[in-house]
């Protein structure tokens, strides 16, 4: 699996939503956004980090996989990332289609979202690479 990204200060987004102090939907993610280097901008979620013991790390979601697509919608900026997260629900399977350094082809990975209720916010400044060749 190759992909060349360009990126560099972006935000990433915890994968949850919901009211504070109640059980919220939970996936684990904290996602950099980069340039796809073919003229897009903020367009490839790459995993910067996977919480421990989070759905998405008992799926197998790795640091550095490339997040195409969510239930077979393709992933395209983090406002899409964050519609599909404020809709999600928990206990709801979610299917993610994922790149992954020493891989030919993407691959799919199930994933059940979790619950929590710790009062995480979803924002995080991540520094990246200017240039990422899987």
């Amino acid at each position: 699996y190759q992909r060349r990204v360009h990126g560099g200060e972006r935000e990433g987004l915890l994968a949850h939503s919901g009211g504070s102090g109640k059980l919220r939907p939970f996936l684990g993610i904290i996602l950099k956004w980069l340039d796809d280097g073919e003229g897009g901008k903020d367009n490839v979620a790459v995993v910067h980090k996977v919480t421990p013991n989070s759905p998405a790390d008992v799926a197998g979601v790795q640091a550095e996989d490339v997040l195409e697509e969510w239930n077979g919608s393709p992933l395209k900026s983090e406002e899409d990332w964050r519609a599909k997260a404020k809709k999600m629900h928990i206990g709801q399977d979610i299917d993610l289609l994922v790149g992954r350094i020493g891989f030919e082809e993407p691959f799919l990975l199930p994933v059940t979202v979790g619950s929590t209720s710790e009062a995480k916010k979803g924002k995080q400044t991540v520094t990246s690479a200017t240039v990422l060749t899987h």
